[in-house]
């Protein structure tokens, strides 16, 4: 009885076996771990980083995973680690993977939704490396973005928009500066054409644009995008605009006091003509740039155009300010020196 109860005991335990190490529950097991990794990346995503590292974590090592997963979780794993400014982050890890993984699949070319979601993967991955400074490497990712987009033409796209203006800051942070503007003015077009130019990522593209030019000793071609594109006179750009002017006429007065008149020039010319256009021709900011081109070009030994500006500025500053204003009488003062350094000189430059 008792061997006959042990015998029934024995198959009793290697059907459970047969039935646990089943296809069935097998896939049981991983359903489970699938929806346990769905949970901690949408833990991730929503700010909630301590519940979706305990899971990640659990599984950052685990192997039998596919490329694409492994990735993923230690991606996620990583962005709230350094969310968390916990000690176990490892960008080095996060960028072995993703350069394995992109040197062998590269971006599907076949499955859209596969594609949005590596090129997810693609911009934390850049995002992480932002974060340390990695400025090398996070421009590697977000090009390997752009040129998806660009080689399938799907540049009307919103994502492709963030990833330039990112791609953008990125070579101005690596100080190529040229790169950058080129990538700004196409980060522009697309934002304006996605979302027209009244947005906040408008200001941002702008100021990457600023400051490329500025440090490629090139502002007057910034001043004549702000022209051309017509943001002087938009009542949105207009404060920020004034911003640039002011920044601008105090590089032309900076040239003029180092006698660099042919610089100064290229400047005050197109602060002038903005700042009229911005202001009118009676506001003192306005006046202020007047008498900087005069000078430019008194600077140059151009004294007829220096004396007809500042005598055009004196007759505004009487008109508008009155003959015993300190302005007016600083262009009459103006005036009066051009006229002398004319007789000095003992020549008139048409």
């Amino acid at each position: 009885m008792h061997s006959r109860l042990l015998n029934c005991w024995i198959k009793a335990c290697i059907l459970l076996t047969f039935f646990l190490n089943s296809p069935t529950s097998l896939y049981s097991q991983a359903s489970q771990t699938n929806r346990e990794l769905a949970e901690a990346v949408e833990n991730a995503k929503n700010g909630h980083y301590e519940e979706a590292i305990t899971i990640l974590k659990k599984y950052a090592e685990v192997k039998g995973f596919d490329d694409f997963k492994t990735l993923e979780i230690n991606v996620y794993l990583n962005l709230c680690y350094l969310a968390t400014k916990n000690k176990a982050f490892d960008v080095k890890r996060v960028n072995a993977l993703t350069d394995s993984y992109f040197a062998k699949h590269g971006i599907s070319k076949t499955d859209r939704l596969k594609s949005k979601d590596e090129i997810q993967l693609l911009l934390f991955a850049s995002r992480i490396n932002s974060n340390v400074k990695n400025n090398e490497k996070m421009v590697y990712y977000l090009s390997q973005i752009k040129n998806y987009y660009e080689v399938n033409h799907f540049e009307q796209d919103q994502v492709y928009s963030i990833t330039l203006n990112q791609l953008a800051q990125g070579y101005y942070d690596l100080s190529d500066y040229k790169t950058a503007i080129e990538i700004g003015l196409k980060a522009w077009k697309v934002n304006f054409d996605l979302f027209g130019e009244n947005n906040n990522i408008s200001f941002e593209i702008l100021e990457i644009l600023y400051q490329s030019y500025t440090k490629s000793n090139e502002p007057g071609k910034f001043l004549d995008f702000l022209n051309t594109e017509g943001l002087v006179s938009n009542t949105y750009f207009k404060e920020k605009c004034l911003d640039y002017l002011i920044a601008f006429n105090n590089l032309g007065t900076e040239y003029l006091n180092l006698n660099h008149y042919r610089e100064a020039l290229e400047i005050n010319m197109k602060v002038v003509e903005l700042r009229k256009v911005v202001l009118g021709e009676k506001n003192l900011a306005y006046l202020i740039s007047l008498n900087n081109l005069g000078e430019t070009y008194a600077g140059l030994g151009n004294y007829q155009k220096a004396l007809e500006i500042h005598l055009n500025a004196l007759q505004i500053k009487r008109d508008v300010l009155g003959e015993k204003n300190s302005s007016y009488l600083t262009s009459l003062y103006n005036v009066a020196c051009t006229y002398l350094k004319a007789l000095y000189n003992f020549e008139w430059v048409t």
